[in-house]
């Protein structure tokens, strides 16, 4: 039986941890990973699990060699005799029958066993609660992100920086209803020894594609000059409002500058920094410069859109807001239909 039950945990570890990592591969494309499952491993679960049967038993069979054969043969005796709390109630204990006195009394009687048994109900219920609690979290996340935050219906990523006059040869194309420009520029940021390497992202003033929200949804102004950092960014960088940022720029003539910070917001969802497309364009030595675009378009000519803009030759890639939804649900689902079941094997273990 404990070389089974080695066997059996063994296996159901080597599935579970075979299947999260099928998936880990096939997202983040790993290339040496081996899934295979080691000898080694099935060896040392098997006899670990041998010992501690073998363990038990003769712990076991050791307390009852040393009992005589009329008192092994004896019912244990129960180790409280006193009357119980519910006993001591006697208009509850009459209605009560002779199974449920019973039970009450050994309930009573082991309160070691007792708190030891709602506590393990308790920590498994807990364990499947979470498996719900991480789908409707993500459910909640891909509501606020591609619903209150991105906004638009297809976004759109050239090979190199394009100037104004790209952004109304955009707005031009058959479906488009609103064309917002966007310019995102590789640094490294540093401030002292601490440093971070990341994107600036510039946005028009009046831009409404994307929705700059902070913990609590409300909308964030784009400063009139400087840095928008998000809470998260500035910790890390130990920066606060008014304080001065070394950048310099990855890509290009890579200029190196500072730049002043003029708002920290609480962000919902991840690490960033904005400021205003005119004036980073201008640090990075252009007039007026943009490396992608937002579009909102009539959603009933999205596959001609998407079939023109692939055709353009300095486009480097086209992102349809619902099937980038769709194919993240489909990836979560399956991760998460793993992690579940792992996690309610857990719970049916405890």
């Amino acid at each position: 039986v404990g070389i089974l039950g080695g066997a059996v945990g063994i296996g159901l570890g080597s599935w579970m941890s075979r299947s999260l990592m099928q998936l880990y591969q096939r997202f983040f494309s790993f290339p040496l990973i081996d899934l295979g499952v080691d000898p080694l491993v099935w060896s040392a679960g098997m006899l670990a699990s041998l010992g501690a049967a073998v363990f038990g038993a003769l712990r076991t069979a050791r307390s009852v060699s040393q009992l005589s054969p009329a008192e092994g043969m004896r019912p244990p005796a129960p180790p409280r005799f006193g009357r119980t709390l519910v006993e001591r109630l006697r208009v509850l204990w009459r209605h009560l029958g002779f199974v449920g006195r019973i039970t009450i009394r050994n309930i009573a009687r082991a309160r070691g066993r007792t708190l030891t048994t709602i506590g393990g109900v308790a920590l498994s219920a807990a364990i499947v609660v979470l498996s719900f609690f991480g789908q409707d979290a993500m459910e909640a996340m891909i509501d606020v992100q591609y619903r209150l935050v991105e906004r638009q219906d297809v976004s759109v990523v050239f090979h190199a920086e394009h100037g104004r006059d790209t952004l109304f040869d955009l707005r031009r194309m058959p479906g488009v209803v609103r064309a917002e420009p966007e310019l995102v520029v590789p640094v490294r940021m540093r401030n002292g020894w601490r440093e971070r390497r990341m994107a600036i992202t510039g946005l028009e003033p009046d831009q409404s594609l994307l929705a700059l929200l902070d913990r609590e949804h409300r909308h964030v102004r784009l400063p009139t000059s400087g840095l928008l950092l998000s809470r998260q960014l500035a910790k890390i960088l130990g920066l606060s409002v008014g304080d001065d940022v070394d950048i310099e720029v990855l890509t290009g003539r890579k200029q190196q500058f500072t730049w002043k910070v003029h708002a920290v917001v609480d962000e919902y969802l991840g690490v960033f920094a904005y400021a205003r497309l005119d004036e980073l364009s201008h640090r990075i030595g252009e007039s007026y410069a943009l490396t992608g675009a937002r579009l909102r378009a009539d959603r009933t000519r999205l596959d001609e859109l998407g079939t023109e803009l692939k055709n353009v030759p300095g486009i480097a890639g086209v992102g349809v807001k619902a099937r980038v939804v769709q194919s993240f649900r489909k990836t979560l689902q399956e991760s998460q239909s793993t992690s579940n079941w792992i996690l309610m094997i857990f719970a049916g273990v405890i």
